[in-house]
């Protein structure tokens, strides 16, 4: 259950009494448990209004970010559409609302703009990136006629 290889037990880091040889060797293969992405809520920080802000993902029980690699406008109207805005919007880049923490969870979002969430749309893969926090992606989406977002 641990979360990390570091917070399990062992011996020691080197074992010094030559009881192990290349032929003892571990491995392991990780895969990313299956999560529905219909599912995966986002939600938007540090902007001056509820319609606008940082992108971040819930994803595996966790809040993280995405990196502005790639991030246009088309990506930004989809995560607009899934919060519920139907206005026009308009995508940020360099941690316009404040660098985000934690994980980045997304990177190279590439929407073609029929995504009704920003999980449909294309990616490096979850918590595949090569970014820092001051690349977190952003939104501000227009508010118009009733629509308030969710």
């Amino acid at each position: 259950s641990e979360s990390s290889l570091e917070y399990c037990s062992y011996v020691g880091v080197y074992d010094q009494s030559g009881s192990c040889a290349n032929t003892d060797a571990a491995g392991v293969i990780c895969t990313i448990a299956n999560v529905n992405t219909d599912t995966v809520p986002i939600r938007l920080i540090g902007g001056s209004s509820a319609s606008e802000g940082r992108i971040e993902v819930y994803y595996s029980g966790i809040w993280g970010t995405v990196c502005d690699d790639g991030w246009d406008d088309t990506d930004a109207e989809v995560a607009c559409k899934q919060l519920g805005y139907d206005g026009v919007s308009q995508a940020m880049h360099n941690a316009f609302y404040g660098a985000g923490s934690g994980n980045i969870l997304l990177d190279e979002v590439s929407c073609l703009s029929g995504e009704t969430r920003l999980s449909d749309c294309s990616h490096d893969g979850w918590y595949s990136h090569d970014c820092v926090h001051s690349e977190d992606a952003g939104v501000a989406c227009d508010v118009v006629d009733g629509s308030y977002g969710y």
